[in-house]
C-alpha cells in the first residue's frame, strides 16, 4: 500500500513540475499556421542527432565564477540568481558549451517579452522572455546554448568575410535553427535533467523544427 502512494506521488510531483513547461509549449504552438502544419506533416528532417562536440574539458571553480562575473546580467534578482544557476550547470556539465555561450554572449537581458539575439550588438546581447525562465532551469540553460550558436554563426561569418555585413541567412533561418536545435538537444541531454524532463522537453523541441520562429518579431516571440 505505501509503495502505491509513494508512486502516485512522485506522479504528482512530476506532473506539477511540467505544468509551467506545458503552457509554454501550448503558447508557441499559437505560432503554427496552417502552411506551417503541412511542412511539418511534410518534413522527413527527424529528431535533432546531437554530436559529441569534442572532448569536455572540465573547468575549475574559481575559473566559472571569473567567466561569468565578466558576463552583464540584466533583470531582477530571480533574473540573476536563475541565469548564474544555468551558466553554472552548464559549466559543470557541457564545458564546451558553456565557453560558446560566455565567448558569444556578453550580456543577458532579462525581460518580460519576447526573447531574441542581437548578435550584432557589442558586446552580443541576449533578451530571455519570462516565459523562456519560467519554462525550468534545465530549458533555460539549453536556451541560452541555442542562441549562443546563433551569435557564433554571426561572428563567424563576420571573421571571414571582415567589415561586409553579415547576410541573415548566415546566421538565422532553417539551417542556422537546426544547427542551434542540435546544439540545445545535446546539451538538454547532457545536463542532468531528469529522464521525464529530457524526453518532455527533446520532444517539443522536436515539434517545433518547423516553426518559422526566426520570422517571428522578437517582441511577439514567446
Amino acid at each position: 500500500m505505501s509503495e502505491k502512494i509513494s508512486h502516485s506521488q512522485t506522479e504528482t510531483r512530476k506532473r506539477r513540475s511540467l505544468k509551467k513547461v506545458g503552457a509554454f509549449v501550448s503558447l508557441v504552438a499559437t505560432l503554427a499556421t496552417p502552411a506551417v502544419a503541412q511542412a511539418r506533416s511534410e518534413s522527413d528532417a527527424g529528431k535533432p542527432s546531437p554530436k559529441q562536440p569534442g572532448i569536455e574539458h572540465p573547468l575549475k571553480a574559481p575559473d566559472i565564477a571569473k567567466l561569468i562575473s565578466q558576463m552583464e546580467i540584466k533583470g531582477d534578482r530571480n533574473c540573476k540568481i536563475e541565469t548564474r544557476t544555468a551558466l553554472k550547470l552548464l559549466a559543470h556539465h557541457t564545458p564546451y558549451y558553456f565557453n560558446r555561450v560566455v565567448k558569444y554572449i556578453g550580456v543577458i537581458d532579462c525581460e518580460s517579452g519576447g526573447s531574441g539575439m542581437y548578435a550584432y550588438e557589442n558586446p552580443p546581447r541576449f533578451v530571455v522572455g519570462d516565459k523562456q525562465r519560467e519554462a525550468g532551469i534545465y530549458w533555460y540553460t539549453s536556451v541560452l546554448v541555442h542562441d549562443a550558436t546563433h551569435s557564433m554563426l554571426y561572428h563567424q561569418y563576420l571573421a571571414r568575410h571582415p567589415g561586409v555585413r553579415v547576410p541573415d541567412n548566415a546566421w538565422i533561418g532553417r539551417k542556422a535553427e537546426d544547427i542551434s536545435n542540435n546544439a540545445q538537444a545535446y546539451v538538454l541531454q547532457n545536463i542532468g535533467a531528469p529522464e521525464y524532463y529530457e524526453n518532455y522537453y527533446l520532444d517539443y523541441l522536436n515539434k517545433i523544427r518547423s516553426l518559422p520562429y526566426w520570422d517571428v518579431p522578437v517582441g511577439e516571440r514567446p
